[in-house]
């Protein structure tokens, strides 16, 4: 059933005002091709004058909270070592290493043993791992591969949310609920595994391009606006990302 054009409009007004929210953080997202940006030496100081210049044109200039980078491609082994070099400077300005609240976020579809996440990972607030589409008992190998280097409090699992229209054809969150692939237990057509029951993976969860922690119950985002919204950042604030390329 799609969404109807005074919910949509009613979404729209959640997601603004929750985004206007002082307790609300926003981080805009960016490719990895900006880390390895060649316009910056491959070198000590290329990669400060990169990450310094990152912070200031696309996090502070807008008044944001942090940066979301995109990282869908495995990288050489010289590009891997490229750009744990700019995120370890990086993260003198944001993140968990900077000490000044800020956010620095890791958005991928790969796993957690690519090299340049096993260098960087003590820096990163989230790994916001892009489940779209995929079978919820698959999961939990995936996020084996990142137990090794993040407490589980750190991990986002990533899906669709009906209010996208699912013109990818996910099907993650469709309406009934119940019957979509993301539901808390296992019932439906898309839920009879009884694997799932028993998983530790966090089955629930509620927002758009974004499903939750283990450590809270997850906010919902509205449509429209390309936004990840979990529920909890250890206690800190509500987090939305900004899909903003």
């Amino acid at each position: 059933m799609p969404t109807s054009p005074r919910r949509h409009r009613e979404r729209r007004r959640s997601e603004r005002a929750q985004i206007s929210s002082p307790s609300t953080a926003v981080a805009r997202t960016v490719d990895v091709g900006r880390i390895l940006d060649p316009a910056f030496p491959d070198s000590p100081a290329g990669h400060r004058a990169n990450a310094e210049h990152l912070v200031e044109t696309v996090v502070r200039a807008h008044g944001l909270d942090g940066l979301d980078v995109d990282m869908e491609r495995r990288l050489t082994p010289a590009q891997a070592d490229r750009a744990a070099a700019v995120f370890a400077e990086l993260g003198r300005h944001l993140g968990r290493a900077s000490g000044n609240g800020s956010l620095l976020i890791y958005d991928t579809n790969l796993d957690g043993d690519e090299p340049v996440f096993a260098a960087s990972a003590a820096l990163f607030d989230y790994v916001l791992e892009q489940s779209y589409g995929r079978d919820p008992l698959g999961l939990e190998a995936t996020w084996a591969t990142f137990a090794p280097h993040i407490p589980p409090s750190r991990y986002l699992i990533g899906f669709s949310y009906y209010e996208e229209f699912d013109r990818n054809l996910w099907d993650d969150a469709s309406e009934p609920f119940e019957d979509s692939r993301a539901v808390p237990t296992p019932t439906g057509s898309r839920a009879t595994d009884p694997r799932r029951a028993s998983s530790p993976m966090p089955w629930t969860g509620t927002a758009r391009r974004s499903s939750t922690t283990r450590c809270a119950a997850p906010t919902t985002a509205g449509p429209g606006a390309s936004a990840t919204v979990c529920g909890c950042d250890g206690g800190r604030h509500p987090l939305v990302l900004m899909k903003l390329q």
